[in-house]
């Protein structure tokens, strides 16, 4: 752990610890144990740590158990011998209870390469002039990092003694120390650091300037919190001109506002005229107008802004929820110029109702691009009563590019009302927005949900669409916990179809899988009817895992049906090849005896694609051989290259892969592999 980390584990272990501390404090406090303290090292046990600091917490209620505490605490800071890890945490402490007894102490530790950072940062929070005036006098002797700590500290304590010392750093060559000389002259403020600043000004350089006017701003914000609001102002309005760069015009123009008692004129002013940073900052100031008598004037005000000055106070408005600010809102919508027209459908987001969603919903199809990503994103965020009703009644009255993208919204605002409509949608034949649909479905549909995903499954034709609301079943029955009851309301629905119905579902529950599932599979083998058998069939052929193998396998082997056999030994080289606990070596041997049942071409390539599953050097010496029967070879050709994919199998057995990849080179056809197996042969 680095010294930096110390603080923040301290702060979370104490969190978790506070309370058998406390406990212990009750009962009477523990004994600090300083030398464990004094020896500790970042990374071990914090305990002696909360210890002493809960027991700093408590020496601050009483004057004499701090003054012992900071005492104790200074002497371990102070100490060489100490560990940096020790010196570091009880210089954190000290910071709680320092008083002007630590300070001569402190200002010593100023020259310490490891403890001067921590003693300047306790010298900044001790209270009391002394500890100021010995970060003052510790100026001249100090160099790097710790100056300009030091300069940084002085100016948190806003020590105008300091500033004579700060303009002589400002002009000094340590170009990082007079950066935050200037800066803390600007904390410090008071006439004399103001002074010193226009001075600075009038001789910095061009890359000096803006630092330059960044403390003569906060000087001015100084002078305004003091009391001082006319000098104050004089210094807004000289950088609040045009040749000041836009941000230094801003942070004035923002101080001219914090001195108005009411900014709700000046504002108003600002909306009205031309100038880009004082609308920016207007409109920035909105947010703080919220008093009734400072709303009602910005509405009475806001049609008679220009557009720009418009659009920007009927965003604030909008973004404080004034719902007063609708009708403005709605008639910005409706307008024709563009900004005003994005503003207002923004605005909706916040204050519309749902009697505005058709109005969003015809923003949807804007002519311009930005406007209709804004309607959608208005139509999504929009949060009042009756919208998620309003955009179902909206989807059967716009095209199908709008339908989609409601429906896509309708997913995302999660209105899980609008699944028998989405339903409904999906099995319009003509829809050319079945994929959005489709995929709502997917995210608002539950289990509840099966029976209606089952109609509409049933009454598609064959192809893409049928296929995707199977999909879309398969994903709704993942959300059962159980995962050999997922089946179950598939099975639950089937029970009121006709025999028709039910075969064509089959091969679905054979894809879901589990233990229901298997019994109404391997019940459906047994049928003396044909069709319900290859129903049952083509259902075990789709198991999603190896648990089918075996009965894959004897249906491979004893079936009378060719086909049978053929889309079983499939299905086996496939289930045999998913991730499981099974010995690689039992995996691999089962591959083989696929390939010694397989009678066609094509099985034999699924065999040997399916072959680098088992990360073994005995696949790696099984296939190579095919590499020389040219039907078979381009599978093994890739079956070498991605087994010597894997590192922790290629490195221990690089004279093995080495034939085997040099003849990959020689016969792939494919470019990639090729490439491929020149990379992994490289790294023998």
């Amino acid at each position: 752990m680095t010294r930096f980390g110390i603080c923040t584990l301290i702060v979370v272990l104490l969190a978790c610890g506070s309370a058998g501390l406390c406990a212990a404090a009750d009962g009477g406090a523990p004994s600090i144990p300083w030398d464990a303290v004094k020896s500790y090292e970042y990374g071990q046990d914090l305990k002696p740590l909360l210890i002493v600091e809960r027991a700093t917490y408590r020496s601050m209620a009483d004057a004499a158990q701090k003054q012992a505490m900071a005492k104790q605490l200074l002497g371990i800071v102070c100490d060489s011998k100490a560990t940096p890890a020790a010196r570091q945490f009880c210089a954190i402490q000290l910071r709680r209870v320092a008083s002007a007894a630590e300070v001569p102490a402190l200002a010593k530790l100023l020259a310490d390469p490891v403890a001067a950072d921590w003693a300047r940062q306790t010298l900044e929070d001790t209270p009391g002039k002394e500890s100021v005036q010995a970060l003052r006098e510790a100026l001249p002797r100090l160099k790097g990092k710790v100056l300009v700590g030091a300069i940084n500290s002085l100016g948190a304590r806003k020590d105008a003694e300091a500033v004579s010392a700060l303009v002589s750093l400002a002009n000094g060559d340590d170009s990082a120390a007079a950066e935050s000389a200037i800066l803390a002259l600007g904390k410090v403020g008071g006439p004399e650091a103001i002074e010193a600043l226009a001075a600075l000004r009038k001789k910095a350089k061009p890359e000096t300037v803006a630092i330059v006017d960044v403390a003569y701003l906060q000087a001015a914000r100084a002078l305004a919190a003091g009391g001082a609001g006319e000098k104050a102002a004089a210094i807004f309005q000289s950088f609040s001109t045009t040749e000041n760069p836009p941000a230094i015009r801003r942070a004035a123009l923002q101080g001219l506002l914090s001195l108005e008692k009411d900014p709700t004129e000046l504002v108003l002013r600002w909306l009205g005229g031309k100038d880009e940073d004082a609308l920016r900052v207007a409109g920035g100031e909105i947010r703080v107008l919220t008093a009734p008598q400072q709303v009602k004037k910005l509405l009475e005000h806001l049609p008679k802004l220009p557009l720009a000055g418009r659009a920007l106070l009927l965003r604030g408005l909008a973004q404080e929820h004034v719902s007063e600010a609708l009708p403005a809102a709605v008639t910005a919508a409706n307008d024709a110029d563009t900004q005003l027209r994005e503003a207002g459908v923004e605005s909706l987001a916040l204050i519309g109702q749902a009697e505005q969603v058709p109005l969003l919903i015809e923003r949807l199809g804007d002519s311009n691009s930005l406007i209709a990503n804004v309607a959608r994103d208005s139509l999504r965020r929009i949060s009042a009563a009756g919208v998620d009703e309003a955009i179902l009644a909206g989807m059967k009255q716009v095209d199908d590019e709008r339908r989609g993208t409601l429906a896509t919204l309708l997913a995302q605002r999660r209105a899980a009302m609008a699944v028998p409509v989405l339903i409904e949608e999906a099995g319009r034949p003509d829809s050319k927005c079945f994929d959005e649909i489709v995929e709502a479905l997917r995210d608002l549909c539950t289990p509840v949900d099966i029976p209606s995903l089952v109609k509409l499954l049933l009454a598609l034709d064959k192809g893409s669409h049928r296929d995707e609301v199977e999909k879309t079943i398969m994903l709704v029955c993942d959300q059962v916990d159980d995962p050999q009851g997922r089946a179950g309301p598939i099975l639950v629905t089937m029970e009121k179809l006709g025999p028709a119905d039910r075969l064509t579902l089959l091969p679905l529950v054979g894809r879901i899988g589990g233990k229901k599932a298997r019994a109404a599979v391997d019940a459906a083998i047994e049928s003396p009817e044909e069709g319900v058998r290859e129903a049952g069939i083509r259902a075990l052929c789709n198991w999603p895992d190896a648990s089918a193998a075996d009965a894959l396998l004897k249906l491979a082997k004893d079936s009378p049906n060719h086909a049978y056999r053929v889309w079983a030994l499939r299905a086996y080289i496939r289930v045999v090849s998913l991730p499981c606990d099974r010995p690689d070596a039992e995996t691999l041997a089962m591959l083989q005896q696929a390939m010694g049942m397989a009678d066609g071409l094509a099985e034999k390539k699924l065999v040997l694609s399916r072959a680098s599953a088992v990360r073994t050097v005995e696949t790696l010496r099984w296939v190579a051989p095919y590499l020389d029967q040219p039907e078979l070879a381009q599978e093994a050709c890739r079956a070498v290259v991605e087994l010597a994919h894997h590192r922790m199998l290629l490195y221990p057995n690089r004279a093995e892969f080495a034939p085997a990849l040099k003849k990959v080179i020689g016969i792939c056809k494919n470019r990639e592999l090729v490439d491929k197996a020149k990379q992994y042969l490289q790294q023998q």
